[in-house]
């Protein structure tokens, strides 16, 4: 594995931390607006 490689892999495993973490934040938002509101 060459250097570039490794960073681009590197590169590649942040951008999909900061997806899920985005994701998680979306989906407790809505849990929160969904308990607030009593439902849908």
């Amino acid at each position: 594995m060459t250097v570039e490689d490794e960073e681009l892999a590197r590169i590649r495993a942040a951008r999909q931390a900061e997806i899920q973490n985005q994701l998680q934040a979306q989906a407790e938002q809505q849990a929160q607006k969904g308990s607030r509101t009593g439902g849908c």
